[in-house]
């Protein structure tokens, strides 16, 4: 599965992909990964970007610039979408700012333990033609 734009693509990563990230991470950042996320991962099928997430990647030089995941679905009556990153994670949170993101403070959450909070409000799609 791949997603491209005029500059990026985004690679599902398998299950060898997610665990060199593991590996060439800090032990920081090692502590940081929930121990039920990892084992779902590992027992997941290969096509599951649920879990895995993407690698995104340049189209020129097809340098690898980073990662994405997500854990929400679309649907017609999703009214706020909420995004969390890292608080070091200073690109991404540029990069949520720039698509119209607003920084809410820090949370908790269950599985990446202290994240920074940011929002976005959805237009009303069920009266959009």
């Amino acid at each position: 599965m791949q997603i491209e734009t005029l500059r990026l693509k985004l690679v599902l990563q398998t299950r060898a992909d997610v665990e060199r990230t593991i590996e060439a991470m800090s032990a920081f950042e090692r502590a940081q990964v929930s121990p039920d996320w990892l084992a779902r991962m590992r027992a997941s099928d290969e096509g599951n970007p649920w879990l895995r997430g993407f690698s995104v990647v340049l189209l020129g030089d097809n340098t690898a610039v980073g990662t994405c995941g997500y854990k929400a679905a679309a649907h017609d009556d999703v009214r706020l979408v909420i995004a969390h990153t890292l608080p070091e994670g200073a690109a991404s949170k540029r990069v949520l700012t720039k698509c119209g993101f607003r920084y809410m403070g820090e949370t908790v959450d269950p599985e990446d333990g202290t994240v920074s909070r940011f929002e976005r409000q959805v237009g009303d799609k069920a009266g959009a033609k």
